[in-house]
């Protein structure tokens, strides 16, 4: 199975990344990811997940929010983490989407959470219901981990930026 990254971190940020990609090939996952360029469109279209994420410091977040429609037309699982105070477009597509404050990641947590253990009371619907809820089951579970990973990263860094 594939999960397609779509993210748009600061330079700093990159290693939550390869931690992610690193869960998801724990989960049996292949972590794959594009540019915006001829092929993109089917990686996502053939991905078993999608997971975005975009935050304040990243310089791509149009090229995210871009594919994380992709996926909202394809009907791929999906789930698109975004940092408080990133900018949406309009008309974006709010079905998945968790915003999350690095001060404040318990209400994240909480509702990533609620929604993985939504798709684990649907264990008795079969076919493709349930494909999909694994996905997310999963997916869920790494997104967990991005957020914990950058709130990681914001504790460590809003030390600097007071001095």
């Amino acid at each position: 199975m594939k999960a397609y990254l779509s993210y748009s971190v600061g330079e700093a940020q990159k290693n939550v990344i390869m931690a992610s990609a690193t869960e998801l090939r724990a989960e049996r996952y292949t972590p794959i990811s594009g540019i915006l360029n001829d092929a993109f469109e089917n990686d996502i279209r053939n991905s078993s997940l999608f997971l975005g994420i975009a935050t304040l410091e990243g310089n791509t977040n149009d090229s995210t929010f871009r594919e994380w429609q992709i996926a909202q037309e394809k009907q791929v699982p999906k789930i698109l983490l975004v940092e408080k105070g990133v900018v949406l477009p309009d008309g974006l597509s709010r079905e998945d989407l968790f915003i999350y404050d690095p001060n404040h990641p318990e209400d994240v947590q909480k509702a990533l959470e609620k929604r993985i253990q939504s798709g684990q009371n649907n264990k008795s619907v079969s076919g493709g219901f349930w494909k999909k809820y694994w996905a997310w089951i999963v997916g869920g579970s790494v997104a967990v981990g991005v957020v914990i990973f950058l709130v990681l990263y914001y504790k460590k860094k809003k030390p600097l930026e007071a001095a």
